[in-house]
């Protein structure tokens, strides 16, 4: 998987990182959107020559998404369909309570699917505390619960799950995605009000300069998950606000 990862990424324009949730993303996935037909001809012989199936549709083909059913709707199981509401009566393993991708919002987002949080049994783990959840290690122990029978369904982030995908510690078999979360915001670098402006400067212009195209950024890039550094925006975080002042949880 990674050595799958690292040889697509440039051919459709992403990170490793990227090209990771791509490949394990089910099926149909799309890799890239370009106004080009001949780019698109191109990447698609590109990623046929290394034994990938694809397709090159113009845009007008598509079903408006609002007509598609949502992943986040069903499954399919063993057992038949199984929505989001029948985690009501079940178990769901979480991460640690200050885990924005682990816990806090994932709770948040079922609750404005309409599931009743208050039926569904929840198995906690508070692992790392402090952290604020960027260790991954609830959600490791997830996971395993999950692995483990003890839990039946569980909340854990794309990077944890991508990551264990590709290092071939979950059985496709037996897991499978229930529900993704709308996007988020996860992470800023934060200073105290009376943080030197010069070294902040300093420090900005540094991850600004930072190149994609330089093997030396580019791995440090990879690790956060990212092509570049962006400025920081409030907007992205207004989905964890909501879910604090529910829960009192500031």
């Amino acid at each position: 998987m990674e050595s799958e990862a690292a040889a697509v990424a440039p051919l459709i324009g992403v990170t490793e990182y990227e090209a990771r949730l791509t490949l394990v993303t089910p099926l149909p996935a799309i890799v890239q959107t370009t106004s080009s037909r001949d780019r698109a001809n191109d990447t698609a012989a590109l990623l046929r020559a290394r034994g990938h199936g694809i397709h090159v549709f113009d845009e007008e083909a598509f079903v408006p998404s609002e007509r598609m059913t949502k992943m986040d709707d069903f499954r399919l199981d063993a057992d038949g369909i199984r929505r989001v509401a029948d985690l009501e009566g079940k178990t769901l393993a979480v991460g640690s309570r200050d885990s924005t991708q682990a816990r806090i919002l994932p709770l948040h987002f079922l609750k404005q699917a309409g599931v009743e949080l208050e039926r569904v049994n929840l198995l906690p783990f508070d692992t790392d505390l402090g952290k604020h959840g960027d260790t991954g290690t609830s959600e490791l122990d997830v996971l395993r619960a999950l692995a483990e029978g003890r839990a039946d369904a569980g909340a854990v982030g794309d990077l944890v799950w991508v990551n264990e995908q590709a290092a071939g510690r979950i059985n496709p078999q037996s897991l499978e995605v229930l529900m993704t979360t709308p996007g988020f915001d996860h992470c800023m670098f934060d200073a105290m009000p009376d943080f030197d402006d010069a070294r902040a400067e300093a420090f900005t212009r540094a991850l600004f300069a930072m190149q994609w195209e330089n093997p030396a950024h580019r791995r440090l890039l990879e690790l956060e998950g990212l092509r570049q550094w962006l400025p920081p925006r409030e907007e992205g975080y207004e989905s964890l606000r909501r879910a604090l002042d529910e829960t009192n949880g500031w």
